[in-house]
């Protein structure tokens, strides 16, 4: 069994970078100038129609147009051609089925070999064969070099009862050995005389193919009466070369792969198969036939969630602007900027107040004047999302706490009659905020150039993003008239009752007020923290079971599931459905063995 998933493990990889080429533009499968298609048949290098269009004389096909439509046969094997595969490494043949109705004895009792591959690139592939046989009273062996090398017994049905399937009754099957190149066989008798009459058969065949027959006692049995050939898979490989792997530039050395391919052992030592790198696919056995995909076209690889790039052999994904990247770089979590701050951040939006400096008294609250101080709070001014604006004319705006620890210059809109376009200085300025600010402590005073005082003047912390989206011509921008008290500010907090020590195993809070299934991390203070949910949670971290489990299934976006998908506690799981195989560990990328 080892072996087997061995040896898929080459085939497997090429089918899952085939199936990103859907969007791509028709690939190459013969060589230049030669014969693509015999009948309905596609001929893909290394097989070849006509001279210098096959790797060697084992691969030449030739085409027989007397059949309508044509159809094409292996000159060294001497057996029709149904199906090649570059990418699985196979042919798919007419075997022939040997029965003692039509055959003499000679051929049914083992004397002659009905198909014989010795020293051919070809062999029976014992993944995708069986060994049957069919009738009463059939004993079947297959026989190599003289030896007996496996079979099976079909016996007589004495019940009323048609069997429903293979199973010894009218029709017994078996596994091949690795690697058979002959096919001899040698019908005998069970031993056990029976009054029932019938011929008896026996043949290698497709397993899917033969599976998928509707069986019945009589007309299955009668069916390998009359048939001559059935399909069967066999496996071939280059051996004009030795195939070593590269493991720097994972190319091929002295192997007759394309450029963008390697080439793999297919179980002989003599012979190897080639594959198109990750990224690429094609036919990897002509001299450029591994072309670059696009993934960025087939919404099977592509995973962005917005912008995606194709590149030789990859693709990469990036996020739009006023988005933030939250998936460690590759672009495929774009989180909003104005969203970000909320997901990762403890915050709290408030009116906080403007200080007002008017020629009327009664609304002047200017000076050296505190109006916000949370020293001894777990709440401070965000410097992220605040910004520090004075407005109206010849006003110097001071923030202090103690000393001066920032401010701006709003000047006079001298001898112009046109209004500023922005907050830059001209009746208007802005600059950041201090880290962690707890006190608003505001001085307006006048500019060295002093003019008479005819508007209020005001300072105030606010959130830059709704000062940022207000109109320049509304009088909220200027605060005139209307004398606003007040604007939106943000607050960042913290949890200050508890240590927090994020555990590197388990990724848990330690003494933290936060949420089963949650941790914490500091915010900036040494005795303050914030609680979050963990991945694959959502909720309120805060409060004692808060934090509850996504179920990840019923989002599109965060299920990559191509077919079944489980949720888990915390996460979720693929799987991929009967007949395919999950070659991505968790059923993201399926392949379907057979048919």
């Amino acid at each position: 069994m080892k072996r087997m998933v061995l040896k898929l493990l080459p085939l497997l990889i090429s089918l899952i970078w085939l199936t990103k080429a859907s969007a791509v533009a028709p690939i190459s499968l013969a060589k230049n100038n030669c014969t693509q298609k015999c009948g309905n048949v596609s001929i893909p290098y290394p097989f070849g129609i006509g001279d210098g269009c096959y790797i060697n004389k084992w691969f030449e096909i030739s085409c027989n147009h007397s059949f309508r439509p044509p159809r094409p046969f292996s000159k060294s094997a001497n057996l029709e051609v149904l199906q090649v595969s570059w990418l699985q490494g196979t042919v798919r043949v007419e075997s022939p089925v040997v029965s003692d109705y039509y055959d003499p004895e000679w051929v049914f009792n083992g004397t002659n070999a009905r198909v014989d591959l010795t020293g051919s690139p070809f062999f029976y592939s014992e993944t995708d064969n069986r060994f049957a046989a069919t009738g009463c009273d059939n004993l079947a062996f297959s026989i190599q070099d003289a030896d007996v090398i496996g079979g099976c017994m079909s016996i007589c049905n004495v019940s009323t009862t048609s069997p429903n399937g293979c199973y010894g009754i009218s029709c017994c099957q078996t596994q091949i050995p690795f690697r058979v190149q002959i096919f001899n066989v040698n019908i005998t008798s069970t031993g056990v005389k029976n009054s029932q009459y019938g011929w008896r058969s026996a043949f290698l065949v497709e397993k899917n193919w033969f599976s998928s027959l509707p069986y019945n006692n009589i007309s299955f049995s009668f069916n390998f009466l009359e048939a001559r050939y059935v399909p069967a898979v066999l496996e071939w490989g280059i051996a004009n070369g030795t195939c070593e792997l590269n493991r720097t530039t994972n190319s091929c050395s002295s192997a007759s792969c394309s450029t963008d391919a390697y080439c793999s052992k297919n179980g002989a030592q003599d012979s190897y198969n080639c594959y198109c790198k990750k990224g690429y696919s094609g036919n990897p056995y002509l001299a450029h036939g591994c072309q670059d995909v696009d993934e960025c076209k087939d919404p099977k690889t592509n995973i962005c969630q917005w912008d995606c790039y194709n590149e030789v052999g990859s693709y990469w994904c990036s996020c739009p602007p006023g988005y933030f990247d939250f998936s460690h770089g590759d672009g495929t979590n774009c989180v909003k900027a104005s969203e970000l701050r909320s997901k990762v951040v403890g915050l709290v939006l408030v009116n906080s107040p403007v200080v007002l400096d008017c020629p009327d008294p009664s609304f002047k609250t200017g000076g050296n004047h505190e109006r916000v101080n949370l020293s001894g709070s777990p709440f401070f001014y965000s410097d992220t999302d605040n910004k520090f604006v004075a407005t109206g004319c010849n006003n110097v705006a001071y923030m202090k706490n103690g000393d001066v620890i920032g401010g701006c210059m709003s000047m006079c809109s001298k001898n112009s009659t046109t209004v500023p376009n922005g907050c830059y200085g001209i009746g208007c300025c802005q600059t950041k905020l201090p880290s962690r600010l707890q006190i608003f402590n505001v001085l307006i005073t006048d500019t060295a150039e002093r003019y008479p005082q005819e508007e209020c003047r005001s300072a105030f912390l606010v959130e830059k993003k709704w000062f940022s989206n207000l109109s320049h011509e509304h009088p909220y921008y200027k605060f005139l008239d209307l004398r606003i008290r007040y604007v939106p500010a943000v607050l960042e907090w913290g949890i200050a009752n508890g240590t927090c020590e994020l555990n590197r195993t388990t990724n848990l809070s330690s003494s933290a007020s936060c949420s089963t299934d949650a941790y914490c991390s500091k915010n900036g203070a040494q005795d303050s923290n914030n609680c979050y949910c963990k991945k694959g949670y959502s909720g309120n971290p805060y409060l004692p079971h808060g934090c509850q489990d996504v179920d990840e299934c019923a989002e599109q976006k965060p299920n990559r599931c191509q077919w079944g998908c489980n949720n888990t506690m915390g996460s979720y799981r693929c799987s991929c459905p009967p007949g395919y195989f999950d070659f991505s560990s968790h059923g993201v990328s399926r392949l379907r063995l057979s048919g």
